[in-house]
Protein backbone atom coordinates (compact mmCIF):
# COMPACT_ATOMS: atom_id res chain seq x y z
CA UNK A 1 0.00 0.00 0.00
CA UNK A 2 2.80 2.57 1.18
CA UNK A 3 4.35 1.66 -1.94
CA UNK A 4 1.81 2.16 -4.04
CA UNK A 5 1.15 5.71 -2.68
CA UNK A 6 4.82 6.48 -3.73
CA UNK A 7 4.26 5.61 -7.46
CA UNK A 8 1.47 7.39 -7.36
CA UNK A 9 3.23 10.51 -6.43
CA UNK A 10 5.82 10.51 -8.73
CA UNK A 11 3.48 9.30 -11.66
CA UNK A 12 0.47 11.48 -10.38
CA UNK A 13 -2.59 11.65 -10.18
CA UNK A 14 -5.97 14.26 -10.10
CA UNK A 15 -8.56 14.38 -7.81
CA UNK A 16 -11.78 15.09 -7.54
CA UNK A 17 -14.51 16.37 -5.33
CA UNK A 18 -18.04 16.34 -6.92
CA UNK A 19 -21.05 18.26 -5.23
CA UNK A 20 -24.40 16.70 -5.50
CA UNK A 21 -27.28 19.36 -5.26
CA UNK A 22 -29.60 16.15 -5.70
CA UNK A 23 -29.06 12.66 -4.44
CA UNK A 24 -30.19 11.69 -7.60
CA UNK A 25 -27.34 12.89 -8.86
CA UNK A 26 -24.84 9.90 -7.11
CA UNK A 27 -26.07 7.95 -10.44
CA UNK A 28 -23.00 9.88 -12.40
CA UNK A 29 -21.24 7.83 -11.32
CA UNK A 30 -22.04 5.01 -13.75
CA UNK A 31 -21.52 7.10 -16.57
CA UNK A 32 -18.02 8.09 -15.23
CA UNK A 33 -17.57 3.98 -14.72
CA UNK A 34 -15.23 3.98 -18.27
CA UNK A 35 -12.81 6.73 -17.28
CA UNK A 36 -11.48 4.21 -14.59
CA UNK A 37 -11.63 6.41 -11.69
CA UNK A 38 -10.93 5.02 -8.11
CA UNK A 39 -10.61 5.69 -4.57
CA UNK A 40 -14.33 6.72 -4.00
CA UNK A 41 -15.87 8.10 -1.32
CA UNK A 42 -19.19 9.29 -1.10
CA UNK A 43 -20.02 11.37 2.38
CA UNK A 44 -23.28 13.34 2.35
CA UNK A 45 -23.74 15.53 -0.37
CA UNK A 46 -20.05 14.95 -1.78
CA UNK A 47 -18.56 12.83 -3.86
CA UNK A 48 -14.46 12.43 -3.72
CA UNK A 49 -12.80 10.24 -6.31
CA UNK A 50 -9.15 9.80 -7.65
CA UNK A 51 -8.20 9.08 -11.34
CA UNK A 52 -4.96 9.55 -13.28
CA UNK A 53 -4.41 12.74 -15.47
CA UNK A 54 -4.94 11.47 -18.29
CA UNK A 55 -8.69 10.75 -17.86
CA UNK A 56 -9.14 13.58 -15.45
CA UNK A 57 -9.91 15.80 -18.68
CA UNK A 58 -12.96 13.41 -19.72
CA UNK A 59 -14.53 13.24 -16.72
CA UNK A 60 -14.64 16.71 -15.89
CA UNK A 61 -15.85 17.29 -19.49
CA UNK A 62 -18.78 14.67 -18.65
CA UNK A 63 -19.21 17.03 -15.52
CA UNK A 64 -19.54 20.08 -16.93
CA UNK A 65 -22.39 18.73 -19.45
CA UNK A 66 -24.08 17.28 -16.57
CA UNK A 67 -23.58 21.18 -14.96
CA UNK A 68 -22.63 19.13 -11.91
CA UNK A 69 -20.37 21.35 -9.44
CA UNK A 70 -17.11 20.00 -8.73
CA UNK A 71 -13.33 21.14 -8.80
CA UNK A 72 -10.12 19.11 -9.05
CA UNK A 73 -6.37 19.29 -9.09
CA UNK A 74 -3.45 17.22 -10.44
CA UNK A 75 -0.49 16.19 -7.67
CA UNK A 76 2.35 14.16 -8.11
CA UNK A 77 6.19 14.91 -8.09
CA UNK A 78 6.64 16.21 -12.14
CA UNK A 79 3.44 18.19 -11.28
CA UNK A 80 5.06 20.03 -8.39
CA UNK A 81 8.22 21.02 -10.59
CA UNK A 82 6.40 22.36 -13.34
CA UNK A 83 4.62 24.73 -10.91
CA UNK A 84 7.77 25.85 -8.94
CA UNK A 85 9.36 27.40 -12.59
CA UNK A 86 6.52 30.30 -11.61
CA UNK A 87 8.65 30.42 -8.13
CA UNK A 88 11.58 30.99 -9.02
CA UNK A 89 12.78 33.17 -5.86
CA UNK A 90 10.90 29.74 -3.77
CA UNK A 91 13.09 27.57 -5.82
CA UNK A 92 16.07 29.34 -5.03
CA UNK A 93 15.68 30.00 -1.25
CA UNK A 94 15.40 26.17 -1.04
CA UNK A 95 18.09 25.34 -3.16
CA UNK A 96 19.85 27.86 -1.30
CA UNK A 97 19.24 26.29 2.03
CA UNK A 98 20.01 22.77 1.32
CA UNK A 99 23.34 23.65 -0.52
CA UNK A 100 24.28 25.63 3.07
CA UNK A 101 22.67 22.94 5.46
CA UNK A 102 24.89 20.75 3.37
CA UNK A 103 28.17 22.67 3.46
CA UNK A 104 27.71 24.09 7.36
CA UNK A 105 26.58 20.60 9.07
CA UNK A 106 30.00 19.46 7.70
CA UNK A 107 31.30 21.46 10.02
CA UNK A 108 31.20 22.12 14.34
CA UNK A 109 29.86 24.89 15.74
CA UNK A 110 29.53 24.24 19.22
CA UNK A 111 32.49 22.59 21.54
CA UNK A 112 31.85 21.23 25.01
CA UNK A 113 34.48 19.64 27.64
CA UNK A 114 33.21 17.26 30.02
CA UNK A 115 35.07 15.78 33.22
CA UNK A 116 37.60 18.63 33.57
CA UNK A 117 38.10 19.42 37.17
CA UNK A 118 41.12 21.79 38.02
CA UNK A 119 41.64 22.98 34.00
CA UNK A 120 39.09 25.48 32.60
CA UNK A 121 37.11 24.39 30.23
CA UNK A 122 38.59 27.91 28.03
CA UNK A 123 42.01 27.06 28.40
CA UNK A 124 41.10 22.99 27.23
CA UNK A 125 39.31 24.93 24.14
CA UNK A 126 42.19 27.35 23.71
CA UNK A 127 44.81 24.03 23.57
CA UNK A 128 42.38 22.46 21.23
CA UNK A 129 42.52 25.42 18.55
CA UNK A 130 46.29 25.40 18.83
CA UNK A 131 45.66 21.40 17.52
CA UNK A 132 43.10 22.41 14.54
CA UNK A 133 39.95 22.21 16.54
CA UNK A 134 37.42 25.06 16.77
CA UNK A 135 34.49 26.33 16.49
CA UNK A 136 33.73 26.52 12.17
CA UNK A 137 36.25 24.13 11.44
CA UNK A 138 35.91 20.74 9.19
CA UNK A 139 34.52 17.13 10.74
CA UNK A 140 36.72 15.46 7.88
CA UNK A 141 39.81 17.22 8.79
CA UNK A 142 39.83 15.58 12.34
CA UNK A 143 42.11 12.85 12.79
CA UNK A 144 40.67 12.01 16.32
CA UNK A 145 43.11 9.13 17.20
CA UNK A 146 45.96 11.89 16.30
CA UNK A 147 44.17 14.70 18.41
CA UNK A 148 43.95 12.46 21.53
CA UNK A 149 47.37 11.70 21.43
CA UNK A 150 49.07 15.03 20.35
CA UNK A 151 47.22 16.75 23.02
CA UNK A 152 48.29 14.15 25.61
CA UNK A 153 51.48 14.70 24.68
CA UNK A 154 51.60 18.03 25.21
CA UNK A 155 49.76 18.48 28.44
CA UNK A 156 50.24 15.56 31.39
CA UNK A 157 47.41 16.52 33.17
CA UNK A 158 45.41 14.68 31.45
CA UNK A 159 45.53 10.60 31.42
CA UNK A 160 42.52 10.19 28.55
CA UNK A 161 41.42 12.30 25.91
CA UNK A 162 38.88 11.71 23.35
CA UNK A 163 36.75 13.94 20.93
CA UNK A 164 33.09 12.78 20.14
CA UNK A 165 31.14 14.30 17.37
CA UNK A 166 27.60 14.55 17.56
CA UNK A 167 26.12 16.37 14.32
CA UNK A 168 27.52 20.32 14.75
CA UNK A 169 28.22 19.31 17.91
CA UNK A 170 31.72 18.50 19.56
CA UNK A 171 32.28 17.26 22.99
CA UNK A 172 35.60 16.30 24.42
CA UNK A 173 35.80 14.19 27.18
CA UNK A 174 38.66 14.16 29.57
CA UNK A 175 40.14 13.04 32.66
CA UNK A 176 42.41 14.43 34.84
CA UNK A 177 46.17 12.83 35.80
CA UNK A 178 46.18 12.18 39.90
CA UNK A 179 49.28 12.26 41.19
CA UNK A 180 50.17 9.85 43.32
CA UNK A 181 52.70 9.75 46.37
CA UNK A 182 55.16 7.38 46.04
CA UNK A 183 55.51 5.06 49.43
CA UNK A 184 58.27 4.79 50.80
CA UNK A 185 59.35 0.97 50.30
CA UNK A 186 60.24 -0.68 53.64
CA UNK A 187 62.42 -3.39 52.53
CA UNK A 188 64.72 -0.50 50.60
CA UNK A 189 68.23 -0.05 51.82
CA UNK A 190 68.36 3.60 53.46
CA UNK A 191 70.14 5.91 55.49
CA UNK A 192 68.80 8.07 58.14
CA UNK A 193 70.35 11.80 57.78
CA UNK A 194 69.74 15.03 59.47
CA UNK A 195 66.87 17.06 58.06
CA UNK A 196 68.04 20.74 59.45
CA UNK A 197 71.35 22.18 61.19
CA UNK A 198 70.94 20.94 65.16
CA UNK A 199 72.57 19.66 68.31
CA UNK A 200 72.01 15.81 69.29
CA UNK A 201 70.46 15.78 72.33
CA UNK A 202 69.27 11.75 71.96
CA UNK A 203 69.82 8.94 69.60
CA UNK A 204 68.26 5.82 69.65
CA UNK A 205 69.17 3.16 66.78
CA UNK A 206 67.33 0.07 66.17
CA UNK A 207 69.04 -1.16 63.15
CA UNK A 208 72.11 0.40 61.05
CA UNK A 209 74.99 1.97 62.81
CA UNK A 210 75.76 5.08 64.99
CA UNK A 211 77.47 8.31 63.01
CA UNK A 212 77.12 10.85 65.55
CA UNK A 213 77.12 11.14 69.19
CA UNK A 214 74.94 12.90 71.95
CA UNK A 215 76.11 16.90 72.46
CA UNK A 216 77.15 16.85 68.91
CA UNK A 217 76.70 19.79 66.30
CA UNK A 218 75.17 18.46 62.81
CA UNK A 219 74.20 20.15 59.71
CA UNK A 220 71.22 19.23 57.18
CA UNK A 221 72.20 16.04 55.21
CA UNK A 222 74.81 14.41 57.65
CA UNK A 223 74.83 11.30 58.12
CA UNK A 224 73.09 9.93 61.75
CA UNK A 225 72.67 6.54 61.47
CA UNK A 226 74.00 4.17 58.26
CA UNK A 227 73.02 0.99 56.67
CA UNK A 228 76.45 -0.27 57.09
CA UNK A 229 76.70 -2.34 60.76
CA UNK A 230 79.17 -4.54 61.76
CA UNK A 231 78.44 -7.60 63.82
CA UNK A 232 80.47 -10.49 65.87
CA UNK A 233 79.11 -13.90 63.29
CA UNK A 234 78.47 -12.20 60.46
CA UNK A 235 81.13 -9.12 59.81
CA UNK A 236 79.40 -6.37 57.82
CA UNK A 237 75.59 -6.27 57.45
CA UNK A 238 73.65 -4.00 54.81
CA UNK A 239 70.54 -3.11 55.89
CA UNK A 240 67.74 -0.61 56.11
CA UNK A 241 68.52 1.95 59.13
CA UNK A 242 65.93 2.53 61.89
CA UNK A 243 66.03 4.80 64.44
CA UNK A 244 65.18 8.40 65.97
CA UNK A 245 67.65 11.55 66.47
CA UNK A 246 66.19 14.44 68.63
CA UNK A 247 68.24 17.61 68.22
CA UNK A 248 67.84 21.14 69.61
CA UNK A 249 67.39 23.22 66.85
CA UNK A 250 66.76 26.80 66.10
CA UNK A 251 63.79 27.15 63.12
CA UNK A 252 63.55 31.00 61.66
CA UNK A 253 59.74 32.28 60.76
CA UNK A 254 60.28 34.88 58.52
CA UNK A 255 57.50 37.37 57.22
CA UNK A 256 57.76 40.55 55.00
CA UNK A 257 54.89 42.48 54.40
CA UNK A 258 54.32 45.53 51.85
CA UNK A 259 53.13 48.59 53.04
CA UNK A 260 51.31 49.07 50.18
CA UNK A 261 48.49 47.35 48.55
CA UNK A 262 45.92 47.04 45.78
CA UNK A 263 42.14 47.09 47.29
CA UNK A 264 39.51 46.41 44.78
CA UNK A 265 36.22 48.12 44.75
CA UNK A 266 33.31 46.86 43.01
CA UNK A 267 30.91 49.45 42.22
CA UNK A 268 28.07 47.44 42.45
CA UNK A 269 27.13 47.88 38.62
CA UNK A 270 26.12 45.24 36.51
CA UNK A 271 27.37 46.07 32.53
CA UNK A 272 26.09 43.92 29.58
CA UNK A 273 28.54 43.80 26.84
CA UNK A 274 27.50 41.87 23.26
CA UNK A 275 29.89 40.72 20.90
CA UNK A 276 29.23 39.45 17.24
CA UNK A 277 31.22 36.19 16.03
CA UNK A 278 32.07 35.24 12.63
CA UNK A 279 33.97 32.14 12.77
CA UNK A 280 37.04 33.62 14.08
CA UNK A 281 36.02 37.24 14.13
CA UNK A 282 34.38 39.20 17.13
CA UNK A 283 32.73 42.81 16.49
CA UNK A 284 32.50 44.15 19.82
CA UNK A 285 28.26 46.00 19.34
CA UNK A 286 27.92 47.78 22.44
CA UNK A 287 29.32 47.76 26.23
CA UNK A 288 32.45 49.83 25.31
CA UNK A 289 32.33 52.41 27.86
CA UNK A 290 34.68 50.39 29.78
CA UNK A 291 37.62 51.56 30.66
CA UNK A 292 40.67 48.72 29.44
CA UNK A 293 42.56 49.23 32.23
CA UNK A 294 40.08 48.28 34.69
CA UNK A 295 39.59 44.51 35.16
CA UNK A 296 35.82 42.87 34.84
CA UNK A 297 34.75 40.33 37.00
CA UNK A 298 31.91 37.86 34.55
CA UNK A 299 28.92 36.90 36.08
CA UNK A 300 26.97 35.57 33.18
CA UNK A 301 27.44 34.62 29.24
CA UNK A 302 25.46 33.06 26.71
CA UNK A 303 25.06 32.39 23.06
CA UNK A 304 22.24 32.89 20.55
CA UNK A 305 23.19 31.42 17.45
CA UNK A 306 21.51 32.71 14.22
CA UNK A 307 19.64 30.26 11.67
CA UNK A 308 18.57 31.08 8.31
CA UNK A 309 14.92 30.31 8.06
CA UNK A 310 15.00 28.70 11.51
CA UNK A 311 16.49 25.29 10.02
CA UNK A 312 20.23 25.81 8.78
CA UNK A 313 22.52 27.10 11.79
CA UNK A 314 25.41 29.96 10.52
CA UNK A 315 28.87 29.96 12.05
CA UNK A 316 27.47 33.78 13.32
CA UNK A 317 26.25 33.61 16.68
CA UNK A 318 26.19 37.04 19.49
CA UNK A 319 27.63 36.31 22.75
CA UNK A 320 25.85 38.48 25.38
CA UNK A 321 28.14 38.87 28.41
CA UNK A 322 27.00 40.25 32.00
CA UNK A 323 29.66 41.18 34.70
CA UNK A 324 30.89 43.88 36.98
CA UNK A 325 33.82 46.21 36.99
CA UNK A 326 36.31 46.26 39.93
CA UNK A 327 38.78 49.63 40.16
CA UNK A 328 41.42 48.87 42.09
CA UNK A 329 43.69 51.86 44.43
CA UNK A 330 46.80 52.06 46.26
CA UNK A 331 45.99 51.71 49.88
CA UNK A 332 48.75 51.77 53.06
CA UNK A 333 48.66 49.39 55.14
CA UNK A 334 49.28 50.17 59.49
CA UNK A 335 51.83 48.74 61.07
CA UNK A 336 48.90 47.55 63.45
CA UNK A 337 47.66 45.74 60.51
CA UNK A 338 50.44 44.20 59.26
CA UNK A 339 51.13 42.77 62.50
CA UNK A 340 47.71 41.48 62.57
CA UNK A 341 48.19 39.27 59.54
CA UNK A 342 51.64 38.05 60.51
CA UNK A 343 50.14 36.70 63.92
CA UNK A 344 47.58 34.73 61.88
CA UNK A 345 50.03 33.44 59.43
CA UNK A 346 52.39 32.76 62.12
CA UNK A 347 49.87 30.83 64.60
CA UNK A 348 48.76 28.41 61.34
CA UNK A 349 53.09 28.15 60.69
CA UNK A 350 52.76 27.05 64.72
CA UNK A 351 50.19 24.88 64.88
CA UNK A 352 51.76 22.98 62.26
CA UNK A 353 54.97 22.88 63.43
CA UNK A 354 54.39 21.81 66.84
CA UNK A 355 52.77 18.75 65.91
CA UNK A 356 55.85 17.43 65.34
CA UNK A 357 58.15 19.25 67.56
CA UNK A 358 58.61 21.03 71.73
CA UNK A 359 58.70 24.36 71.29
CA UNK A 360 60.81 25.77 73.99
CA UNK A 361 61.10 29.20 73.79
CA UNK A 362 60.65 32.12 71.20
CA UNK A 363 62.07 35.20 70.32
CA UNK A 364 60.08 38.49 67.75
CA UNK A 365 62.34 40.64 65.84
CA UNK A 366 60.81 43.73 63.87
CA UNK A 367 62.34 45.79 61.23
CA UNK A 368 61.04 47.84 58.52
CA UNK A 369 62.13 49.05 54.78
CA UNK A 370 61.12 52.16 52.71
CA UNK A 371 58.41 49.17 51.60
CA UNK A 372 57.79 47.03 53.95
CA UNK A 373 57.23 45.54 57.68
CA UNK A 374 59.32 42.84 58.72
CA UNK A 375 58.45 40.46 61.10
CA UNK A 376 60.70 37.60 62.22
CA UNK A 377 60.50 34.68 65.17
CA UNK A 378 63.48 32.94 65.99
CA UNK A 379 62.51 29.80 67.88
CA UNK A 380 64.01 26.77 70.27
CA UNK A 381 62.67 23.55 69.94
CA UNK A 382 63.48 19.55 70.61
CA UNK A 383 62.71 17.82 67.03
CA UNK A 384 63.38 14.64 65.34
CA UNK A 385 65.32 15.69 62.48
CA UNK A 386 66.32 11.95 61.08
CA UNK A 387 64.85 11.53 57.56
CA UNK A 388 65.19 8.39 55.11
CA UNK A 389 67.86 9.03 52.51
CA UNK A 390 67.99 5.92 49.65
CA UNK A 391 71.18 4.26 49.93
CA UNK A 392 73.96 5.10 46.72
CA UNK A 393 77.20 3.44 46.24
CA UNK A 394 80.14 6.07 46.57
CA UNK A 395 78.27 8.20 49.86
CA UNK A 396 79.42 6.00 52.72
Amino acid sequence: MFLGKIIDYIIGKALFEIYLSDPKEAAVLNLLKKSGFYDCRVTGEKINLSCSCSDAKVIDETLNEMNIKHNFRTVGLFYTLSNLKYRLGAVAAIALCICMHTYFSGMIWEISVVGNESVSADEIRTKLHSLGVYEGCRKKNINIPKLSMEYMLQDDRFSFVHLNINGTTGVLKVSERTKSEKKPDKKEVSNIVARCDGVITRLDVYSGGREVENGETVVKGQLLISSFFETRLSGFLLRRAKGVAFAKTSPTFEMHIPKEYAKKDNDGKIYEKNTLSVLDFSFLLDGANVLLNEKSITLEKSYDRISLFGLVETPVYISTEKYTVCKTEKVKRTKKEAQSIFDKEYEKWKDSFSQDAEILSENFLFDETEKEFIFISNLSCIENIGVDKPFKIGEN
